[in-house]
């Protein structure tokens, strides 16, 4: 993390948080709510790393490289070192998460 990535942080947060607090009122169990909020954590790393990365990632706002990089059929990027149970769930969040800011 450097001090450059943290504007682009808290945009993420602007970004995921109306997804989460949707979440909130989803009815979802705390085991459940606590999964999608961790891989939504991941994924913001995810980006943060990539925007280093590619430099043309950094005309974008967060919103647009979010969805850059989530889909309502794949779900989201691949994970390292995860199992593909992990993966599929993670899948799952971001294709949640997509319909959510596509709605939006």
């Amino acid at each position: 993390l450097e001090e450059q990535d943290i504007p682009f942080g808290q945009d993420l947060v602007k970004v995921f948080t109306p997804y989460l607090l949707n979440l909130l009122d989803s009815g979802y169990s705390r085991k459940t709510l606590h999964q999608h909020r961790d891989f939504i954590w991941m994924f913001g790393g995810r980006l943060v790393e990539e925007r280093q990365l590619y430099r043309e990632l950094r005309k974008l706002d967060a919103r647009s490289i979010v969805l850059r990089y989530i889909d309502e059929q794949d779900g989201g990027p691949l994970l390292d070192d995860r199992s593909e149970r992990e993966q599929g769930l993670f899948d799952a969040t971001c294709r949640k998460l997509c319909r959510f800011l596509n709605v939006a």
